[in-house]
């Protein structure tokens, strides 16, 4: 049975981790351990099609600490984009793209009277045929 404090790592379908011990850091200095393996394992693997890693777990216990280690230590020599978006409690559609707009594209993208469909358009556009990690960190809901 998982331990209320301990990160869940949801793995794509098709990948099969080895056998881990399952150490944990209690402080926010540099985390070394299965999580941190297993997830960068999974961003280096070269797929043909997009995968997602879902991190799961209680707030407080590390989620974000962890992703952001791999996001700054790791990511920058094996992607073409790197971005970053805060979605929070309230969920809006738009301003996640637009921000995901602005992370791909490190400018500021004006787009108040841009259309959804649009600015996803946009987004797709930017990253067609790059290797590319998104995280989309401090998502409340499932369905969001």
């Amino acid at each position: 049975m998982k331990e209320m404090n301990e990160i869940e790592v949801l793995l794509p379908r098709n990948y099969l981790p080895a056998a881990s011990s399952k150490s944990r850091s209690t402080n926010n200095s540099v985390v070394m351990g299965d999580d941190f393996m297993e997830i960068w394992k999974l961003l280096i693997i070269p797929y043909s099609k997009l995968i997602v890693v879902s991190i799961v777990g209680m707030g407080g216990i590390g989620k974000t600490t962890l992703v952001k280690q791999i996001y700054d230590m790791f990511t920058a020599h094996h992607f073409d984009i790197r971005a970053w978006i805060t979605v929070s409690q309230e969920y809006r559609k738009k301003e996640v793209l637009k921000g995901l707009l602005n992370s791909i594209r490190g400018l500021n993208h004006e787009s108040g009277k841009v259309s959804i469909e649009k600015l996803a358009e946009n987004v797709s556009q930017s990253l067609k045929d790059k290797r590319f990690v998104i995280v989309i960190d401090d998502v409340w809901k499932i369905k969001t």
